[in-house]
């Protein structure tokens, strides 16, 4: 319980977006969240990520795979052209070299793979901001 309480009080210092617009990962993320005093933004479409993008700055943005209208990869394209230094994480539940592909050469940062659960979640948001930090020192 003790590492469970140390993920989220390091998470407290960070911004996270995710794009998903499924409401039965993303209702639940948004409690344990804000129960643990962690700030998310979960929005169901790209284009209001985007325009989240442009008012404020993430330090992890992740977003799925096949959004309406706009494909992730297109999406976190256009977030690192506005937000460099944000992590970007792709959130698929297809583990094909193609995606892997148009990732890499699209610039995003990391891959999770559906389907997950809240802790595997918190875990990688964890995994994440720490190799961000240790790519800072």
């Amino acid at each position: 319980m003790n590492e469970i309480k140390q993920v989220f009080e390091d998470l407290k210092h960070i911004k996270i977006l995710l794009v998903d617009d499924d409401p039965i990962i993303s209702n639940p993320l948004k409690l344990v969240f804000k129960y643990n005093n962690c700030f998310i933004d979960i929005v169901d479409t790209v284009e209001y990520g985007l325009s989240l993008i442009g008012k404020s700055h993430y330090d992890i943005i992740l977003c799925v795979y096949n959004p309406p209208k706009i494909n992730g990869i297109d999406f976190l394209k256009g977030a690192k052209l506005q937000q460099s230094h944000s992590i970007r994480a792709l959130i698929t539940g297809y583990d094909t070299e193609g995606i892997k592909i148009k990732a890499l050469a699209g610039g995003i940062d990391n891959i999770m793979y559906k389907p997950y659960t809240i802790p595997s979640f918190i875990s990688y948001i964890s995994r994440l901001h720490n190799t961000k930090k240790i790519q800072m020192i």
